[in-house]
């Protein structure tokens, strides 16, 4: 049996990661939301009549773009503008064998069975995906470099 893989983002406009991090951060870092700079071309109100009002306005954006589960904020600016990240969830149950870019069958009976087994993340860098490395916990994250 192999592993289950769920893409969950690649490429995200400019736009989408403009929302996606200050609704972010209006709800968990409680940054004031008539602080969230303009941005042209971006036509929202993230200041409504009261604080209240907006930190559960922005609460309902953070559930709307599925991002009420990450664990640290979502960059202004990522590979994922560029195309060259990737959001996955990935699991197995006991063992998964899988061959990497110079033919090698790699068995990994090791945990944790996410994609964030060390022999996972090995197995990835031969093809040239890389698993997130910067600061922070980006559980999902992968891209060219590893940022």
């Amino acid at each position: 049996m192999g592993a289950a893989l769920s893409i969950a983002a690649t490429y995200r406009p400019i736009k989408r990661s403009y929302l996606m991090h200050w609704s972010w951060r209006i709800v968990n870092d409680g940054v004031d939301p008539a602080k969230v700079p303009a941005v042209s071309g971006i036509d929202i109100e993230w200041e409504h009549p009261t604080v209240s009002a907006s930190v559960s306005a922005a609460k309902e954006m953070v559930r709307a773009l599925s991002i009420s589960r990450l664990r640290t904020k979502p960059a202004l600016r990522s590979l994922h503008n560029l195309g060259l990240a990737v959001d996955m969830s990935i699991s197995w149950r006991g063992a998964v064998s899988l061959t990497d870019a110079m033919g090698k069958v790699v068995q990994i009976k090791s945990g944790p069975r996410t994609g964030m087994n060390r022999q996972l993340i090995e197995v990835g860098a031969t093809y040239g995906v890389r698993k997130y490395r910067g600061s922070g916990r980006d559980v999902p994250h992968w891209s060219n470099s590893g940022l």
